[in-house]
């Protein structure tokens, strides 16, 4: 029996379609597949939750969170950064002087042109995984945020570009860091 060829275009185009829709799906499933769910950098090793890609740049980590297909709204995708201080605190005076340097150079300079809406800085955490954080909102009704922190007791920066949703995702990511 001869199976109709007439079928063959139509189907390849809509398989095609589906890859080109489902792309940020399959990247970051390709991903996972591929480096699992876990990446290492400056001896520290940082969980990649499901739905977000990773990768490196000289001591810098960088996750990516993207939309669920390419025909999403484009503010949906999320990053984060994190990377060691050049000059981390040596002693317990000087982790608390560069955590109160943080804040007010983010305050001055790093929160963006108004109108933006900037709280902190907020502690969290203890011990090594005690972490000092500013936060901007690109206007007061926005989803979108901007989260900085000064993470693992002043010897790491630690950055959130995107959605409101993803802040619990970026401090389980710093928590469960190793």
């Amino acid at each position: 029996m001869k199976r109709p060829t007439n079928l063959f275009i139509p189907l390849a185009g809509l398989s095609l379609a589906l890859c080109i829709i489902s792309w940020p799906i399959l990247t970051t499933l390709a991903w996972h597949l591929r480096y699992g769910s876990h990446i290492a950098s400056g001896g520290k090793t940082f969980d990649v939750p499901w739905r977000w890609q990773a990768k490196i740049e000289g001591r810098t980590v960088r996750m990516t969170r993207l939309p669920y297909t390419a025909l999403s709204n484009l503010s949906a995708m999320t990053m984060i950064s994190l990377w060691p201080v050049p000059s981390p605190p040596k002693d317990e005076l000087d982790k608390e002087s560069a955590y109160k340097s943080f804040a007010d150079v983010y305050w001055a300079y790093l929160a963006g042109n108004p109108p933006t809406v900037i709280k902190g800085p907020e502690r969290r955490g203890t011990g090594e995984k005690e972490l000092v954080c500013m936060e901007a909102r690109p206007k007061p009704q926005s989803h979108g945020i901007i989260l900085s922190c000064l993470v693992f007791r002043g010897t790491w920066y630690a950055t959130l570009y995107g959605n409101q949703n993803e802040v619990d995702a970026f401090y389980e990511i710093i928590q469960t860091s190793k």
